[in-house]
């Protein structure tokens, strides 16, 4: 599917792709596919790997949060230094 009129719209393209943390497998399957509705299908994958990604780093950074917080707490009550 032609997405783009010329070289440079394409590496445009590309370079977004590359900019939102597409592998360039996922760059490959969005410059191959048929038609519009793949294309997003392509982009959505990717978009649910990035949200994934952040909430599993959400959940590291609470539990580092919540060690801290009993470190504080620990050392406030029990004189631990």
């Amino acid at each position: 599917m032609a997405l783009y009129d010329d070289l440079s719209q394409e590496q445009t393209v590309i370079r977004h792709l590359e900019d939102a943390g597409c592998t360039p497998a996922v760059i490959r399957q969005f410059t191959a596919c048929a038609g519009e509705d793949e294309c997003l299908k392509v982009l959505a994958a990717h978009r649910k790997r990035l949200l994934q990604s952040i909430h599993e780093s959400q959940r590291k950074l609470d539990t580092l949060d919540f060690f801290i917080f009993e470190m504080k707490h620990k050392r406030l009550s029990s004189g631990f230094r």
